[in-house]
């Protein structure tokens, strides 16, 4: 039985969204949808049809938790 998944929007909390940008952006070959760097940056998962990843940066006060 197959399952059909499918990601509309997921937000990862990143130590830098400058290198993160660089990993998703050059290694992975993601598009940049938007870059707001250093606090925050989308980018586009599978094409026109796929979802995309929030690039959100972490406060002081949520890396000390």
């Amino acid at each position: 039985m197959a399952i059909d998944v499918h990601l509309d929007g997921l937000t990862l909390s990143v130590a830098s969204v400058r290198r993160s940008l660089k990993f998703y952006g050059e290694t992975l070959g993601f598009k940049i949808v938007v870059d707001a760097a250093p606090d925050f940056a989308l980018v586009r998962v599978g094409g026109k049809g796929g979802g995309t990843i929030g690039l959100l940066a972490l406060t002081r006060r949520s890396r000390n938790s």
